[in-house]
């Protein structure tokens, strides 16, 4: 198996395909279901020094994002294109880098628009313009920033806004307006959780979002920061 055939294999078996990756976008994959049905999860990708393509499944509108990986049998200093599609098969160059003597590379990107994108990483292999590509691939979703504070401890036992009764298992958020059941998807620190819309607030300026004690700790978070959010539609409110 020549060189190009070998690495173009590993892109398959290591990343699949952007129609492949793309449930782990949605964190359908390599997740488990929270309380009260909620879907949550957290990025998985190689490991350091494997061919592949290390970007995260989640990114943060106007923030910058790391992105790396080893294109196997690229030789140093060889131009590495960093790329953004949204499925209709138009790409985007949103960074640059250079391949080191074993093919791997390092950049950062800034996403401009929230979505479900298929980041990707292609090489020029040989001496025409266009010839011999190889690429990696990997799924992406880019997230809303705001910022996110806690409710619950307290208040556990009485009645919301949306009529569930709050409690220390309930998984779901306070939003100010948004219509009672829609669902987010809410990204901190690598995890993901879907959520719904169950009260309102919070009334703080500055503060988009208040999320339940369990839907915190499914994600990880405590206290006051940003968190990255994405529409999922409209669901049922759970009532506890």
């Amino acid at each position: 198996m020549n060189r190009r055939a070998k690495a173009t294999l590993l892109a398959v078996l290591c990343l699949g395909v952007p129609g492949a990756l793309a449930p782990a976008a949605s964190g359908q994959s390599g997740g488990t279901m929270a309380d009260g049905g909620s879907e949550a999860g957290n990025d998985r990708g190689p490991g350091a020094g494997d061919p592949g393509l290390r970007a995260g499944s989640g990114a943060l509108r106007g923030r910058a994002q790391a992105v790396s990986g080893v294109l196997e049998g690229a030789p140093a200093g060889r131009a590495v294109e960093i790329q953004l599609g949204d499925g209709d098969g138009q790409w985007t160059t949103v960074a640059g880098a250079r391949t080191t003597g074993d093919g791997a590379f390092a950049a950062t990107w800034r996403a401009q628009r929230t979505g479900r994108f298929t980041l990707r990483a292609l090489v020029s292999r040989g001496p025409r313009a266009g010839a011999s590509r190889t690429s990696l691939t990997a799924a992406v979703t880019v997230y809303d920033a705001a910022v996110a504070t806690l409710f619950g401890p307290g208040l556990f036992g009485r009645g919301t806004a949306c009529g569930t009764r709050l409690g220390p298992a309930t998984v779901g958020l306070a939003h100010r307006t948004l219509a009672c059941g829609t669902r987010v998807e809410v990204f901190y620190g690598g995890r993901r959780v879907v959520a719904a819309v169950i009260d309102r607030g919070p009334f703080v300026a500055g503060v988009t979002w208040d999320l339940t004690s369990a839907t915190a700790s499914t994600l990880g978070f405590s206290g006051r920061g940003y968190v990255g959010t994405f529409p999922r539609g409209h669901g049922s409110v759970p009532v506890r």
